[in-house]
């Protein structure tokens, strides 16, 4: 028998394991590991706690010696729960469809945290893993070989810092091929994609990133108007420079599948025209604008569903410089889009967080 000492987070976790059972052939680590992380005010990261789950056939899904069991921090607490048993360590067998790291957290703050998932050599064929998040109801992609930063904000609601809010799920999917993507003249990007079995596809959403990693949902084609297996879908808010598209695809069974990742380059843009800070408020936004011209500009903040939720003008004496948007009360929390309308008619959209 041998022992096992484990050092997370400052605490140390005793775990006495039998090397009986045959060890994994650590030439190929097969790994998920999430740790969280806080922000500093200088916006810079540092560990609060983490965890990690081991797969390989020489491991059992049942809880024994090859897993590692949480000692409370006093702090904010991270680990991955198994029938009512706390883990910082799970070895587990080879992954399977419909496998589920739960995790369990406690003592956070009301604030935003950071959650880094690190994927390895996790990648099979057809084999995707999603953060399900319960207070949200939001599914958001993790990379099963490289790293996957998903932020996650605590507030007065108890629900938003439950225990189990948050809990990674394996999935077999079917792609969705995408054959054709094109950008066109007037800062729009055209996207082609052709479904398969589409008399069992409920809709499609159309998702934008500007990380590749981050997504959020910017079109959807429902049912209703499927007339061909051949869809088509043009942007007209797309960010200068690359964007990052997919499409997803409910199916009648509720079954969700997503297609692979195009990335593409907007035209250029003549000038600059930024806001910040980002993410922003309601009480403080500011453009910043160069080599613009003089005259009046207008202003227009759009939701998720293409609704104008604010609009403003003001003259600008043209060059460079920087305009206020006026206090416009509270808006609610998500991803919005700032359309810009230059005094020549040119029009110009930013991406903002709230």
């Amino acid at each position: 028998m041998k022992k096992l000492y484990f050092f997370l987070s400052g605490c140390l976790l005793y775990s006495s394991i039998s090397f009986s059972a045959p060890l994994q052939d650590t030439s190929i680590v097969r790994l998920m590991r999430m740790n969280l992380y806080d922000f500093n005010a200088d916006g810079s990261i540092y560990r609060m706690d983490g965890t990690f789950a081991q797969y390989d056939d020489a491991y059992s899904n049942e809880i024994d010696g090859m897993d590692g069991r949480k000692m409370t921090n006093p702090g904010v607490n991270v680990c991955l729960l198994r029938n009512n048993i706390n883990l910082v360590v799970e070895r587990r067998h080879t992954i399977t469809a419909d496998d589920t790291l739960f995790y369990n957290m406690w003592g956070l703050q009301r604030k935003t945290y950071l959650m880094k998932f690190v994927g390895m050599n996790l990648e099979q064929d057809g084999l995707q893993a999603y953060l399900e998040d319960s207070y949200l109801h939001t599914s958001q992609p993790v990379n099963l070989n490289d790293t996957t930063d998903i932020k996650i904000d605590i507030n007065s609601d108890p629900a938003s810092s439950v225990h189990n809010r948050f809990r990674l799920v394996f999935k077999m999917a079917e792609v969705l091929p995408v054959v054709h993507f094109t950008a066109i003249t007037g800062q729009q990007i055209l996207l082609n994609w052709s479904g398969r079995n589409i008399d069992s596809v409920k809709k499609y959403w159309i998702q934008r990133s500007s990380n590749g990693t981050e997504f959020s949902d910017i079109g959807i084609v429902a049912s209703p108007v499927f007339h061909s297996e051949n869809f088509q879908w043009a942007d007209p808010f797309p960010g200068s420079g690359i964007n990052y598209y997919r499409i997803k695809s409910l199916q009648t069974n509720d079954q969700v599948s997503y297609s692979n990742i195009i990335l593409t380059k907007s035209l250029p843009i003549a000038g600059s025209i930024q806001l910040f800070p980002n993410p922003a408020k309601a009480d403080n936004m500011n453009l910043k604008l160069q080599n613009q011209l003089t005259g009046t500009y207008q202003a227009r903040l759009f939701n998720s569903n293409g609704q104008i939720v604010l609009q403003q003008s003001f003259d600008f004496a043209g060059g460079d410089g920087i305009q206020k948007l006026g206090n416009h009360g509270s808006i609610t929390p998500g991803v919005y889009h700032l359309q810009v309308i230059k005094p020549n008619g040119e029009k110009q959209v930013l991406e903002i967080l709230f």
